[in-house]
């Protein structure tokens, strides 16, 4: 298949790793391409984790060469800017707890394509933002064909994307859902004595124009995030981050001095970036903020901090390491 004039274009932007399963991008590919008349590409992007030699391989033998290509790894902060180039992203691995990759590419527009074991899988049916298949090829082969054969398919996704990655999963929506829960709990611990924590997570007011401007669209990370969620990591303030108190101590700035991008944390939020010190994980990190509750729900607690988590790290704000460390963000 000739794809010189080609305008539809797959992309795969994630580690070449077997998790991954990129392989079976390419076989779902070449199944794809002997059932339509369009022209279509396939770019699989990222750094070689072991697979690259097997995909290689697979484009051969699928006979795929002309218009399935490897890229290699990025740039950091090149992310967004190929995402944009793509109809359409596919993420073909399994088990996926939190897949970074997808929310920047809805971030942007694109369409995705997911597995059903895929954390993510359950919103992105709900709203439309992409199709959710099995894990089969002929599955992924068959999503990839709807997008081709059905251009109102793609521009009704394109645009649920962009609603549910700002709307749900935003760094201020995903701040607002984690303040709404501990103030769901806060009746429950009414005339007792308020703990540190609790007193951080007193009070919430509406969105600064900075917090808007930056949960709006999800940062440009490195390929590192784009992976397994370990709640065992350790998470530390990034090196580059400057952190100002403000309104006493429900409120603080910080900004990643490189980026440029400012954010006002409060409540809840402050109260976490005050526990990411570089010594304690996730898990540490959960269970501080519980104990100033009685009551809470757990998997929903878990989740919108595993969120805010994230986007801290996709902001270039904090991130997580296999070993504890001080933190290197510097306060002013």
């Amino acid at each position: 298949m000739n794809t010189a004039n080609s305008s539809f274009q797959f992309l795969y932007l994630a580690r070449l790793h077997s998790r991954k399963r990129p392989t079976v991008l390419v076989d779902a590919a070449a199944m794809l391409a002997k059932t339509i008349d369009k022209q279509i590409e396939v770019a699989l992007v990222g750094p070689d984790e072991g697979e690259e030699s097997k995909v290689r391989q697979q484009i051969l033998d699928t006979g795929t060469s002309d218009w399935i290509r490897i890229e290699g790894p990025l740039q950091p902060g090149s992310t967004l800017d190929r995402m944009r180039k793509a109809s359409v992203y596919v993420l073909p691995s399994v088990n996926e707890p939190f897949p970074m990759s997808v929310l920047e590419a809805m971030s942007v527009g694109v369409p995705v394509i997911v597995t059903d074991s895929c954390g993510l899988a359950p919103f992105i049916a709900e709203s439309g933002a992409g199709i959710v298949s099995d894990s089969s090829v002929e599955a992924l082969s068959a999503a990839m064909r709807r997008f081709v054969e059905e251009p109102g398919l793609r521009a009704s996704a394109a645009a649920a994307a962009v609603g549910l990655a700002r709307e749900r999963f935003s760094m201020y929506a995903v701040t607002s859902q984690l303040e709404d829960v501990y103030q769901s709990l806060a009746s429950s611990t009414a005339g007792q004595a308020p703990s540190p924590v609790q007193q951080m997570l007193k009070g919430r007011g509406g969105p600064s124009p900075t917090t808007d401007k930056l949960g709006g669209e999800y940062g440009e990370q490195s390929q590192q995030h784009h992976g397994c969620h370990d709640v065992n990591q350790f998470w530390h303030r990034a090196e580059a981050v400057a952190e100002v108190p403000a309104l006493g101590e429900e409120r603080v700035v910080v900004l990643n001095v490189e980026l440029g991008f400012p954010l006002v944390l409060q409540g809840s939020a402050a109260a976490i970036w005050e526990l990411i010190d570089g010594t304690r994980t996730e898990t540490d990190i959960l269970m501080e903020l519980a104990s100033a509750y009685s009551g809470a729900d757990e998997p929903s607690v878990a989740q919108q901090v595993r969120n805010f988590l994230a986007g801290l790290a996709f902001h270039g704000l904090a991130a997580s390491c296999d070993t504890p460390g001080n933190d290197g963000g510097s306060r002013y």
